[in-house]
């Protein structure tokens, strides 16, 4: 190289160089103090896969992730080509590698820390989304549904995405900021129902062929009033994306759908993605005007509908996150747990369905699906303690201040865990959220809630 060594040491990014065989010729200081915290230089020829293990070996319980991420840089490369990774550290540092291959074979490790920009970029991205989340509860408020619906909506739209990105999915726009916005984005899929007027969207009988037209235009409403907030924030994704999904969720994979009868990769993937979150959701829920589906049934109308109404590639991906979800058990339903209340114990199998997801080796690791469950769970939690405690109250319980002094301690201990999610996360605090989640619903279950399971049905 050309370049004199020395003038590495003037950088405040790190360095290391390696010849041909992958062997350790150079290295400065912040290299070794990024890569290898605490330790001496590496040895003159040390080999690269020993460096990058150091490396890993930093993730803590994510090692083998991170040696999965970094075993591109070990693959053959030649002159000119260039490699680049994110890295998350076990203590939260974020580390940005390249790697390069020079005209004389010579290979050039390149070692930023970039934790302050990434630590900055998620306090911005953690405004956007609660502006977001405000905007979708607006829409959702007015429906016969609460604003879990959007929630449980963003959550799916996340995984769908990510295993589409995981089954190699070869579109250019599956990109890391299309999976880390596309879930919050689909929050807004329904904002045109603020247009919509109450004696449509809340009537329960069939609809006449002019309401139906007019409850129609919720897509192209709310297509128009999230078009006009990319434009003026040109810079955010978010508004772009939730625009394609709010237009184009009804559209169909046979160009029957609506506003534009757009087919197949018409559509952008976003709306391809969320409509079919949206639909398996709103079939497997509960709604005032019809009981929820079991799960084998939405299955296999959704199934039924790939390839007419939905796109059979995330029709597949969604059987894939299904079958991922139902290995999440680290909590068993046992009839200990029961309070012979079936709404009581409907909530509490809910909110074990939830924290069991954020055990799954898939999860834990991502912030993004970590955020959505938590974000599910806070907004499930505290409808059903508002349940719960207008339940106590008809039956008389005569400790119900103490208990409500209780949900509002777990209450504000579940939105503490949130904030410090969204402002340090590494890998192993996802692994600690979910400790501590399942150890919190446990004692509310089997120590709290047994208190008064006496006093109902008095």
């Amino acid at each position: 190289m050309n370049v004199p060594l020395d003038a590495f040491d003037l950088l405040d990014q790190g360095v290391a160089i390696f010849d041909a065989q992958h062997q350790l010729i150079y290295q400065n200081a912040p290299f070794v103090a990024m890569v290898a915290p605490g330790r001496s230089p590496f040895r003159e020829g040390s080999r690269l896969i020993l460096v990058l293990d150091c490396v890993a070996a930093q993730g803590g319980g994510q090692g083998e992730t991170l040696r999965s991420r970094l075993s591109s840089l070990r693959e053959p490369m030649s002159a000119g080509d260039e490699r680049q990774v994110e890295l998350v550290g076990e203590r939260g540092r974020h580390l940005f590698i390249t790697a390069r291959v020079t005209e004389s074979d010579t290979l050039l490790l390149q070692v930023r820390d970039i934790t302050l920009e990434r630590r900055s970029t998620a306090k911005l991205e953690s405004v956007m989304k609660v502006a977001v989340s405000t905007l979708a509860n607006l829409a959702e408020y007015r429906d016969t549904d609460t604003s879990e619906h959007v929630l449980r909506v963003a959550r799916l739209t996340h995984e769908i995405a990510r295993e589409l990105a995981g089954m190699g999915d070869p579109g250019d726009e599956l990109s890391t900021d299309f999976l880390s916005h596309v879930g919050t984005a689909s929050m807004l899929h329904d904002i045109g129902k603020v247009g919509v007027p109450d004696s449509i969207l809340l009537k329960n009988g069939q609809l006449e062929p002019e309401e139906r037209a007019l409850i129609q235009r919720h897509a192209e409403d709310g297509g128009g009033i999230l078009r006009k907030a990319s434009r003026l924030l040109p810079e955010s994704l978010h508004f772009r994306l939730a625009a394609e999904i709010a237009f184009s969720h009804h559209e169909r994979w046979d160009g029957k759908g609506y506003p534009n009868q757009l087919a197949g990769e018409q559509i952008p993937l976003s709306a391809r993605i969320a409509s079919v979150a949206d639909v398996f959701d709103a079939l497997s829920s509960e709604r005032p005007y019809k009981a929820a589906w079991p799960l084998d049934k939405v299955e296999a109308y959704m199934r039924e509908g790939a390839g007419t109404q939905f796109d059979p590639r995330i029709v597949d991906a969604l059987c894939k996150v299904l079958e991922i979800r139902r290995r999440a058990s680290d909590i068993q339903w046992s009839s200990l747990m029961s309070l012979n209340d079936p709404v009581v114990d409907h909530d509490h199998s809910v909110l074990l369905t939830l924290i069991n997801q954020i055990s799954l080796d898939a999860n834990c690791h991502d912030q993004s699906a970590v955020e959505f469950v938590v974000d599910e769970l806070v907004g499930y939690t505290l409808s059903h303690f508002g349940r719960e405690e207008r339940l106590l109250e008809r039956n008389g319980y005569p400790h119900l201040q103490a208990h409500k002094e209780v949900h509002r301690r777990m209450a504000d201990e579940v939105i503490a865990l949130r904030e410090k999610l969204r402002n340090n996360f590494t890998p192993a605090l996802g692994e600690e959220i979910s400790r501590y989640l399942r150890n919190w619903l446990t004692n509310h279950i089997l120590i709290e809630d047994k208190k008064f399971a006496q006093y109902l049905g008095h």
